[in-house]
């Protein structure tokens, strides 16, 4: 009727999505991630080639990130002691990641576990950071998937042109 009011929201927020980061192509390139001996540096998806033996971080999904910890994952690496700093540590670096082309952050808070599932009951399970990407920037569909790129960042080249991963 004439006197209805109406409210359009969303519940979780929603962003242009123009650059793309590759987060599991920056852990390689940080050092974090290996590649196979003799593999290409960069796949398809699912962590083709990917070196566990020597892997200490991979992303998986659109904002999770995960240490390789010993104990908990098939070809952990990682001491559970080494945690913490290991996550503190990459942290720290994301936090610096400027994307070369437009000169912005490409990421501007990385949480820790600890803080976004305190007390749920899935802390073991639960990625060990949720990358907080910048307004325009989003983890890319091939990182999400376990790929590796030749490139960080790119431009978002799919159809879909705005996200709520940010």
């Amino acid at each position: 009727g004439k006197d209805d009011l109406l409210v359009v929201m969303s519940d979780h927020g929603f962003a242009s999505w123009r650059r793309t980061f590759n987060l599991n192509t920056w852990l390689r390139d940080a050092g974090y991630l290996a590649v196979r001996q003799g593999a290409p540096r960069t796949n398809g998806g699912f962590f083709a080639n990917v070196d566990w033996s020597r892997t200490r971080a991979y992303a998986l999904g659109l904002n999770g990130l995960y240490i390789n910890l010993k104990g908990r994952e098939a070809h952990g690496v990682v001491e559970p002691a080494d945690r913490a700093a290991l996550v503190a540590e990459i942290g720290s670096k994301l936090a610096s990641v400027t994307d070369p082309r437009t000169g912005t952050q490409a990421v501007t808070r990385v949480f820790r576990r600890e803080e976004v599932y305190a007390r749920s009951g899935f802390e073991d399970i639960a990625p060990d950071m949720i990358v907080g990407y910048a307004k325009g920037t989003r983890n890319s569909d091939d990182s999400a998937l376990g790929g590796l790129t030749a490139d960080v960042f790119e431009d978002n080249r799919t159809p879909w042109t705005g996200d709520h991963c940010m």
